[in-house]
């Protein structure tokens, strides 16, 4: 049994993507020259302060940075029940990969946990604990009958039995 929770990967898209934008819209303004903004409408013969620009990309650079640095500690997992009931748990990042191997005696069942989202609509995760008492989600999302249904297939998988 395999299961992928790669959350992560998409904030890890979206990041990269808004550096991109900032660096394409860096460059085009490095090439034009910060004072050739001009104000709107067009038929207005003035332009903005010289600092505009440059306070507006820095404002733009620091989000997307901060984002990145945000969004690179969440990791995107993995988790792998193998036939001898071992269970591989894969950590990647975008920079490094992290494997961890244990024992089905070393972990709790897993088991649903309800949240709030950003919206206050319910989300809900799966979480698994091991041994050095850290907390695995190895699935989430805003159906919690699926993620009910990862819970039971992981824990039938391990042979944690719960009522």
């Amino acid at each position: 049994m395999k299961l992928r929770n790669n959350i992560a990967a998409f904030g890890w898209g979206i990041s990269i993507l808004f550096l991109v934008m900032c660096s394409a819209i860096t460059y085009i303004i490095f090439r034009d020259g910060f004072s050739s903004l001009q104000i709107y409408p067009p038929d207005t013969p003035r332009f903005y302060q010289s600092w505009t620009l440059p306070v507006v990309l820095a404002v733009f650079w620091t989000f997307g940075l901060g984002a990145a640095c945000y969004f690179a500690k969440k990791p995107s997992v993995q988790v792998e029940v193998r036939p001898d009931k071992s269970v591989a748990i894969i950590r990647r990042f975008p920079f490094r990969k992290e494997v961890q191997v244990f024992q089905a005696t070393e972990l709790s069942a897993a088991e649903v946990v309800e949240k709030e989202d950003s919206d206050g609509d319910p989300y809900f995760t799966v979480a698994v604990t091991h041994a050095g008492a850290s907390s695995i989600i190895i699935a989430e999302g805003h159906v919690r009958q699926a993620c009910e249904k990862v819970a039971s297939h992981f824990n039938t998988d391990i042979g944690k039995i719960t009522v």
